[in-house]
């Protein structure tokens, strides 16, 4: 579950924020390229290589999922949340220093404060992390690999809104700042 954050999120992320800051992404906007396709080529090396880490967790791991299409499910929509979380902070600072700095803690906070098991607090707040991002993943790939039963439609309900949002946000991002360069 952690390949999405550190493969997905860092790979788009940093690349992003490295181009801002030696001025290559606005001489990139610059070119006949569209900005949306410059931005969506780095989402899709991070997303082929969170793919392929998780193939490789799964091979080396030795344990396969019961319910595999339910176990792929749950990593696309992190993964595509995740690169899509990354692409938007890449956008948003202006150097790898800051994308490093301001974009690790929300990483932290959303692969850790959202899925740690904090059903001993009281089951008001582990249902209230069931529809923030991450939760939904954690259930849908514990039935994915062990079988359990969990509300699948509405986690990934949930988790398609929260990849709608982000890549939504990416886009509306990439128009200002390409009518900003031009």
């Amino acid at each position: 579950m952690m390949a999405p954050y550190f493969v997905g999120w860092n790979v788009a992320g940093i690349t992003l924020a490295e181009e801002k800051e030696k001025r290559r992404l606005e001489a990139l906007f610059l070119t006949p390229v569209r900005p949306w396709q410059v931005v969506m080529v780095k989402g899709a090396l991070a997303l082929a290589g969170t793919l392929v880490m998780g193939a490789v967790m799964l091979a080396v791991g030795g344990k396969v999922p019961v319910r595999p299409g339910i176990w792929f499910l749950a990593y696309l929509l992190l993964t595509l949340f995740a690169v899509g979380a990354g692409t938007l902070l890449g956008l948003l600072f202006k150097d790898m220093r800051s994308m490093s700095i301001g974009g690790t803690p929300v990483q932290i906070l959303l692969l850790f404060a959202t899925t740690l098991p904090w059903a001993l607090a009281g089951p008001v707040l582990w249902e209230v992390q069931a529809w923030l991002p991450t939760r939904p993943v954690v259930d849908l790939m514990q039935a994915g690999f062990f079988g359990e039963e969990v509300p699948v439609l509405r986690h990934a309900l949930v988790m398609l809104g929260y990849v709608a949002a982000v890549w939504l946000a990416n886009v509306s991002l990439v128009r200002r700042l390409s009518f900003l360069v031009r």
